[in-house]
């Protein structure tokens, strides 16, 4: 959904159908991983960072979004 636009928690929360709370911690989780970034001050937004910090996360991005391709078409 991210790789899409920024979205807020109560977005994110709508399509996973999970608790405001759950989603909020899981989505600080990967932004204090460098997975995505937060930005905003009333409403948080959340988007995929645009430079992964470690080669790791280059892999691991690269592997989630071909498998997200082969997938879905």
């Amino acid at each position: 959904m991210l790789e899409t636009r920024p979205l807020c928690v109560c977005e994110i929360q709508h399509v996973l159908k999970g608790s405001q709370p759950n989603v909020s911690h899981h989505l600080k989780t990967l932004a204090d991983a460098g997975w995505s970034i937060r930005s905003g001050r009333l409403w948080i937004a959340y988007r995929i960072a645009d430079a992964p910090e470690t080669p790791v996360h280059a892999a691991a991005l690269a592997l989630l979004r071909r498998s997200l391709k082969t997938t879905s078409g």
